[in-house]
């Protein structure tokens, strides 16, 4: 590994493009320290997330297929990258917050066998904000699939797509339509057993 530790970044990515997984090493070791430094002081110094988003990156950067332009900078794009991952990560746990605070309102007014209706609207409701945060292309394209129930082949012809790219397009509103239901089931498990807890010693 020696022999790369004077190359330049645009010299070891262009090996680490070729599966040299020393240049990737160097490349680690010349970077990692910077990149825990910024997610530490975007995750209030929590070593775990940083440590966490420090591998999250290293794994986008090795997963960079093209050659890069002589004039890129690296740093500046790991830089981009880990900022990216952290916000996102402060967004998701930002979500499951304001999830669990409206169940725990909601464990409060209830029992542990609460009306399924009360639940099938909760969900309903958290699966509509899903689809509200989604962008308006993607939003249309899932529109025409669940509630016009057209096949893929009919919204690639009607909005003059490919049918992979709609077949992405659902996929992505699925994955997160599945985190939230995902999501849901969690926490209501957990404040249903913390409710049959605080009755049990009542």
């Amino acid at each position: 590994m020696k022999k790369y530790l004077n190359l330049s970044d645009i010299e070891l990515l262009t090996l680490m493009n070729s599966s040299n997984h020393a240049a990737f090493e160097v490349l680690y070791q010349r970077y990692w320290k910077y990149i825990k430094t910024i997610a530490l002081k975007m995750t209030n110094n929590d070593d775990t997330v940083a440590k966490d988003l420090v591998q999250d990156t290293f794994l986008s950067l090795y997963e960079m297929k093209k050659v890069p332009d002589p004039g890129f900078f690296l740093k500046g794009y790991l830089y981009k990258i880990v900022r990216n991952k952290a916000i996102n990560y402060i967004r998701e746990n930002k979500r499951a917050d304001e999830y669990y605070n409206s169940f725990a309102v909601s464990a409060d007014e209830s029992t542990p066998g609460a009306d399924s209706e009360l639940l099938t609207k909760e969900l309903n409701a958290l699966i509509q904000h899903e689809i509200d945060q989604l962008s308006e292309e993607i939003k249309k394209v899932f529109s025409l699939s669940r509630e016009m129930e057209l096949s893929r082949q009919e919204i690639a012809t009607r909005l003059n797509k490919s049918e992979e790219t709609v077949k992405n397009q659902i996929h992505k509103a699925l994955v997160r339509i599945r985190s939230v239901i995902k999501l849901f089931l969690i926490l209501y498990l957990i404040l249903f057993l913390s409710q049959l807890i605080k009755n049990f010693f009542s």
